[in-house]
This record gives C-alpha cells, sequence and structure tokens, in this order.
C-alpha cells in the first residue's frame, strides 16, 4: 500500500480531557467508462469506516483491527466494483479512536499508541488498456468533526447527535466548503495486509422487558456477549436518551456495574448518549462494543417495546468447529458459557473480559488455548496475534504480560511486569499446542527464535541470587527462578488477590516460576526436536531435566508435600515435574 496518510488539525490531545467527535474525510473523483473492477484499500491510526458514493463496501467492523501500532499496522482491501458509477463519485471515511487512541488496559489509559487520527487509503480503477490510481492526500481531501458523532471511545462511550447528520457527506456534489483542509502525517511503522479474521455482526437478540424493584426500566437480552445494540425511537428533536450496558442485576434485582469494579477508581462507562432528531429514527453505534446482557433505558420518550431493539454479537469470524452435549442440562450450559466466552474475548486479539479491561493478557489465553481449540479453528485468529508477542519482546528476552502492549499505572510498568510466570510462556506454550491440534508448525517457525530468546532469559534469571535463595542454599540454585517479578498463582480459588498481588511484587513465588522455568524448557525441546533442530533438542531437554531435579529437592523435599493448596499438587503433576508410580 502505497498512501500516505492525511489527519486533521487538531489541538493537543488532553489524556484526562473528554472524549473527542469522530472526523470525517472526503474526496471525489471521476470514473471513466468501461470500468472492469475497482479495489479500495484503507486503514487507520484510530478505527475506520469506510464509504464510496454513500454505501460501506461490507460487514466489517473495527478494522483495521488491533496489532502494535508502534511496529505495524493492517490495511483491508474491498472490492468495491458495483459502487462505482461512470462519472463523478465520492470515496470518505469516518475515523474514531479505537484501540489507538482511546481507552485501554486494566487502568483505562488513553492514547497508548498515539494522540493523532490518520487514514491512508488507495482506489485502484482497472479499465481495459490502463489502470488509474486514487490516493489520500492533503490537496484532494478534506476533513471535519462535525459531524454526528459528538464524542467516541470503544469501551466508556458514544455520544450520537441525530440533529448534525450530513445525509449525504460521502456523496458526489455534497458542499464540503466548511470543511478544513488535510494534513500529511507520518507513521514508522511497517503497512501490512489483513492477517486477522474480519470483526463482524454474529448472532442477534430481542429483549425482554424489566421493570427493576428501584423504577428502572432494563432490557435483558437472555445472553451475556461482547456486542451492541440498535435501536428505534420516536421522539422530539433535541430530547435525549441515554443506554448502560451491564453483566448482572444487584441481589435485588436493580441494573449494577458494582461487579466490574470501582466506578471511580476505573470509570466503566459502556454509555450510549443519543440527541434525538425530529420523528422515528434506527442507531447502531459505530465505534464502541460493550460486555453485557442488561441495558438500562434512561429518560425514554415512549413506550419501550421490545421489538425496537436488537442485540447482535460482535466478535471476530473464527469458524465454531466443535459441539458438546450430554444428558445433564447442567453440564450443557457450561458448555455454552465457555463457548460464549470464547466468543466475547475473541474480538481482534484474545482478551480476559469483553468490558472492563479489554486486554491481551498473554496468562489468560495460555492457560485457555487448548480449550478454545476444542471449539474453534483458532489458527489464523492466533497467528496474527503471535506476531506480536514476538514483535513485543524485550531486548533481554522478556515477553508482555499484555499484547498489544498498553500501560498499567505508566509508562515503565510495560516492560517491569514482563517476564511473568504463566504469561511470558505463552511464546512456547501456544505455539506448541497449536501444532498438537492442528499439526501445523507455521507457529512454531514464526515463534522459534522469541522461545529460545525467552529460555535463554529465564536462565539468567535463574542464576542471580535473591534475598529467598540465601535462605534456601542449594547447588541446584541456579535452577530455581525467584527473580523477577511474577503474578504467582493468580486468583486460585481460596486465596486473597490483592495479599497474593503483593506478594508478587515484593517477593516472587519461586515454585510457581520454576515449575514454568521447566515447562518452557522442555517444550522448548520439544519444538527443536519437532523441526528437525537436534542440537537445540538434546541442550533444553538436559536443562528441562537439571530444572526438574532442582524443583524435587526444593519443593518436594522427600518427595512429600505439605499444604492445603491444590495448585501445588496438580501443577507438578500437569507439567511432569513429578514421575508417576
Amino acid at each position: 500500500m502505497k498512501a500516505v496518510f492525511i489527519s486533521r488539525k487538531e489541538e493537543p490531545f488532553q489524556l484526562k480531557g473528554p472524549f473527542l467527535p469522530a472526523l470525517y474525510f472526503r474526496s471525489e473523483f471521476e470514473a471513466e467508462a468501461g470500468l472492469r473492477s475497482a479495489s479500495l484499500a484503507m486503514t487507520a491510526l484510530g478505527l475506520y469506516i469506510p464509504c464510496i458514493n454513500g454505501k460501506k463496501p461490507d460487514g466489517r467492523l473495527l478494522s483495521p483491527g488491533y496489532t502494535e501500532y508502534s511496529k505495524r499496522l493492517q490495511y483491508q482491501t474491498y472490492d468495491v466494483t458495483p459502487l462505482i458509477r461512470e462519472g463523478r463519485n465520492a470515496i470518505g471515511a469516518i475515523l474514531g479512536d479505537g484501540w489507538y487512541r482511546g481507552t485501554s488496559g486494566p487502568m483505562g489509559m488513553r492514547a497508548t499508541y498515539g494522540d493523532t487520527l490518520a487514514l491512508a487509503a488507495e482506489l485502484t480503477l482497472t479499465y481495459e488498456d490502463h489502470t488509474e490510481t486514487i490516493l489520500t492526500d492533503p490537496t484532494s481531501w478534506k476533513c471535519t468533526a462535525d459531524g454526528p458523532v459528538r464524542a467516541q471511545d470503544l469501551k466508556r462511550v458514544e455520544h450520537y447527535d441525530a440533529r448534525m447528520e450530513m445525509p449525504d457527506w460521502c456523496q458526489p456534489g455534497f458542499d464540503d466548503s466548511a470543511w478544513e483542509p488535510c494534513l500529511t502525517t507520518k507513521y514508522e511503522g511497517e503497512v501490512i495486509t489483513d492477517e486477522g479474521e474480519p470483526v463482524l455482526v454474529h448472532e442477534q437478540f430481542t429483549p425482554e422487558v424489566l421493570k427493576t424493584p428501584d423504577g428502572g426500566t432494563v432490557l435483558d437480552f437472555k445472553q451475556n456477549m461482547a456486542g451492541l445494540v440498535t435501536f428505534t425511537v420516536t421522539g422530539n428533536a433535541g430530547q435525549t436518551v441515554r443506554m448502560l450496558h451491564g453483566e448482572v442485576l444487584d441481589e435485588n434485582g436493580n441494573f449494577t456495574i458494582s461487579n466490574l469494579g470501582n466506578d471511580k477508581i476505573l470509570p466503566l462507562g459502556q454509555e450510549i448518549i443519543y440527541d434525538l432528531k425530529e420523528g422515528t429514527q434506527t442507531f447502531t453505534p459505530q465505534f464502541m462494543i460493550c460486555g453485557f446482557r442488561y441495558v438500562k433505558l434512561i429518560d425514554w420518550p415512549e413506550e419501550v417495546l421490545p421489538q425496537n431493539f436488537t442485540a447482535s454479537a460482535v466478535y471476530s469470524d473464527v469458524k465454531m468447529t466443535g459441539t458438546f452435549t450430554c444428558s445433564n442440562e447442567k453440564i450443557n450450559q457450561l458448555v455454552k458459557n465457555v463457548e460464549w466466552s470464547l466468543k466475547s474475548n475473541f474480538v481482534e486479539i484474545p482478551t480476559d473480559c469483553p468490558h472492563r479491561e479489554r486486554a491481551g493478557w498473554t496468562g489468560d489465553i495460555n492457560v485457555f488455548i487448548e480449550c478454545a481449540d476444542l471449539f474453534a479453528d483458532t489458527r489464523k485468529f492466533i497467528s496474527k496475534w503471535l506476531k506480536d508477542v514476538v514483535l513485543t519482546q524485550t531486548k533481554e528476552g522478556a515477553i508482555l504480560s499484555i499484547v498489544p502492549s498498553v500501560f498499567m499505572m505508566n509508562r515503565k510498568t510495560r516492560e517491569q511486569s514482563a517476564g511473568a510466570a504463566g504469561w511470558a510462556d505463552a511464546i512456547t506454550h501456544i505455539p506448541m499446542q497449536q501444532y498438537l491440534t492442528y499439526g501445523d508448525r507455521s507457529d512454531m517457525e514464526a515463534c522459534y527464535d522469541a522461545m529460545k530468546k525467552y529460555v535463554e532469559y529465564n536462565i539468567r534469571r535463574a542464576g542471580k541470587n535473591s534475598l529467598r535463595s540465601a535462605f534456601h542454599p542449594s547447588k541446584d540454585q541456579q535452577y530455581i527462578l525467584d527473580t523477577g517479578f511474577h503474578y504467582g498463582e493468580w486468583l486460585e480459588p481460596g486465596a486473597a488477590n490483592m495479599v497474593d498481588a503483593l506478594k508478587a511484587i515484593l517477593m516472587p513465588d519461586a515454585e510457581v516460576a520454576t515449575a514454568w522455568f521447566f515447562y518452557s524448557a522442555r517444550t522448548l525441546s520439544e519444538t527443536a526436536q519437532i523441526l528437525g533442530k537436534e542440537e537445540d533438542a538434546k541442550h533444553y531437554k538436559e536443562l528441562s531435566l537439571k530444572i526438574r531435579e532442582a524443583y524435587a529437592a526444593r519443593f518436594i523435599p522427600n518427595g512429600k508435600l505439605s499444604t492445603k493448596r491444590q495448585c501445588k499438587y496438580v501443577r507438578p503433576l500437569y507439567m511432569g515435574l513429578v514421575e508417576g508410580p
């Protein structure tokens, strides 16, 4: 893709400032008679919605997708031949913040990747005897922030003022004299063709209307999902309605989002604000999706009828391949819950939750990948994400805890939590799991150097002496991993989350970290064997055996465990740290 990036001149971005309007870009061009084909390539720093002569080329959402923007950015290609007409035509796009400039990650920080939205487009018109290319440029394209989308954020809010609609903004002949000229913007990363599964609308649901004890009106769609709600409403111009999205009702049967955390510490949002024009109108959010089952309606101007609302599940178009049913309906429901958890957390990247964080925690998909592969063909989806895991590996060899990378507390914490046992080990475990499921070596081949670099990083960490090692002198200390940051056994049943977090910061759990040290070394050895790297296979197998011996001596003295925590029994059994009878 050769197109240049164009942007709008905006005020300096304020991290704690208001959410900003969507940007509209447009241009016009001439098409000759005898057009054989037309292809549109488009991408953006932010989210974009493409438009040719007032029509969107296909049903994809959240384009160009989510990648490590500092390294690479995807573009999509559309066949727009049916949308081009002889003579004058219009081309345009609407841009929103999305992952690029919107709130992201555990602490909801903004502008992780940049503070300026930008668009790049390349329209190729092919005739019988020649080809014409139309590119984004600052002279023939114009832009504005004065459209109906008055504020937008992927997680927090979408505010739409229907009175400001511009019905013909992407039609030839539209008066854009009040629009502004564009600026040229540089992008330093690599622009690549789309590698992931498209994000699409899938299942749709009609709600039951509830009157809650506190007098509220709530829609119950009977399914927890990641998605959006389309509604039809009739009212007077200037009336404002609001919709809040949540997962549960409280113990009294009232709408709540308190289960998602403290809204004062981390504002959750998931709010639609809609200013009506006169009469009957239908609205579908364009730049925000939510994790929800329930929707609370506020200031609705008419009787609430279920047929006026449709919830659409939105997730990457992974093919669902696995099914399971049995005679026990509770087990069947559990299986359905797992399947929906996959769908809600497979929106462009594998995430931890579809509402509060929506972050690509490497630890979450590391433990879920085997289950995911039972339900769906994850190959394309996971391969695309793994490339970002490799690209964000630190120069020392650590793997980030969240990929694509986001800030947690500040910019420094992005790498301070890198290398956490169980999270970072996704780089070895997931490619092996994909091979075991599909017989496909491509992920192992693409990740092998990163896998090796990570295990070598662990070797160096284990070779350092920690404060704890002074109380456990051992000739095998070099194979015990007790330095660096590790989350430990995160969210183990019966354990206190905050206490475990504090322990992880002050004194890492050496048992958990050493177990994963062994597991990745052994997996690397097995990967090397499969790829025909015999010398590496032998070397890392010997390393894994030495780690296993050290683990047994330190954590299973005399072959016995004395603990009430189940995970300390399950882990050595599952990982092969102990031999059977």
